[in-house]
């Protein structure tokens, strides 16, 4: 078993005692501000965590509901990442005994009323923490409320909703993953510089259509000559694949594609393929299918919004708040999104625990 970084660890490392470094940890008075300061770089650099394990026997089991989209159909390329981040996060703190009620849906703001209603309806009277997704949907509202009146935390993930009592959301920096395929649309795509580039993912949900504004006003600023038409569907891939294909077989000035969400890259490839055309693509995110294109050059580059660290983020946060009173040092994070190539994809591959990433 790994050890765990104690107080008297980090007190031999500076050359004070444990109690002095418990005094700075926890902000107490009696400490110097560069010497706190000091104390708290050794222990973030020790990785300290504090033992919540005699706060999780007093208070009990902390029961937790996770309602996230579903790992089935054709939220699975999204979702499977935010579960698995969810459940190794709690895999890693099983010293704290949390029981976990999950509650998937297929992804869209109805479905998520209506898994919040069910989990409300089941276990809202006995949850202490919830981890979901933020939507303006008034059923979803509804049930937050309600939450709020039992004063019962819930965590974002993914999307946020601010007009709540959210304790805080983890998601991306959606703005500046559409500026990053934006640049590698100008810096690697056409030479001319010149064409149509196809946008597609679901603009009505937040985080999407954040994306496009990003990639769109790249372009823009940089004085790129390319056109963006935007093509928003949530009828399904075989459906977008079908749109797709009839874009590529009537249109030759398209240079490229862009899917700002997991499972329309998989619409964006399938309808390259079956056109017999060849160009530029990027894609959401890293899961085995897009790592599979990828290494079969039917896709260029793939932006990785680590959905899988953002979860991770979320489930750690709330059960700091739940088990350490410990409030997020901000009620909003976000996952920086990374540039994934052929080169460094094994770099990404078969996730096991949070990233290197960073969180602004």
């Amino acid at each position: 078993m790994e050890k765990r970084t104690t107080l008297t660890d980090i007190a031999k490392v500076v050359g004070v005692t444990p109690a002095t470094v418990q005094r700075a940890l926890k902000g107490i008075e009696g400490v110097g501000e560069e010497q706190r300061r000091r104390i708290q770089q050794v222990a973030k650099e020790m990785d300290y965590r504090p033992n919540g394990l005699a706060s999780a026997l007093k208070k009990g089991k902390q029961r937790l509901a996770v309602v996230l989209p579903s790992m089935e159909g054709e939220s699975r390329y999204y979702a499977s990442c935010l579960w698995n981040g969810v459940r190794k996060y709690l895999e890693k703190d099983s010293e704290f005994g949390a029981v976990v009620h999950e509650f998937p849906y297929e992804r869209s703001p109805e479905n998520l009323g209506q898994a919040l209603q069910r989990m409300y309806d089941q276990v809202g009277g006995e949850v202490d923490g919830v981890i979901t997704m933020g939507v303006e949907d008034p059923l979803c509202l509804e049930i937050l409320g309600k939450l709020d009146e039992r004063n019962v935390p819930y965590v974002f993930v993914g999307t946020d909703c601010k007009g709540t009592g959210r304790l805080c959301c983890v998601s991306s920096c959606d703005e500046m993953a559409g500026r990053l395929t934006a640049d590698l649309f100008l810096n690697l795509g056409p030479g001319s510089g010149e064409g149509k580039i196809i946008l597609t993912g679901d603009f009505t949900i937040e985080d999407q259509e954040r994306n496009a504004r990003g990639f769109e006003r790249e372009i823009r600023e940089c004085g790129g000559r390319f056109e963006t038409i935007r093509l928003g569907s949530f009828q399904g891939i075989d459906m977008t694949t079908r749109t797709l294909i009839q874009f590529l077989n009537t249109d030759m000035n398209i240079a490229g594609l862009y899917s700002c969400s997991a499972r329309n890259t998989i619409a964006a490839c399938r309808a390259m393929e079956e056109s017999g055309r060849t160009a530029m693509a990027v894609g959401s995110d890293v899961f085995p299918e897009n790592a599979g294109l990828l290494r079969q050059g039917r896709l260029t580059a793939v932006i990785h919004k680590r959905p899988f660290d953002q979860a991770y983020r979320a489930a750690e946060l709330l059960m700091d708040w739940l088990v350490k009173g410990q409030k997020p040092e901000t009620d909003g994070q976000q996952a920086v999104p990374m540039v994934v190539l052929r080169g460094n994809l094994e770099c990404f591959e078969k996730q096991e625990g949070p990233g290197n990433g960073q969180f602004l």
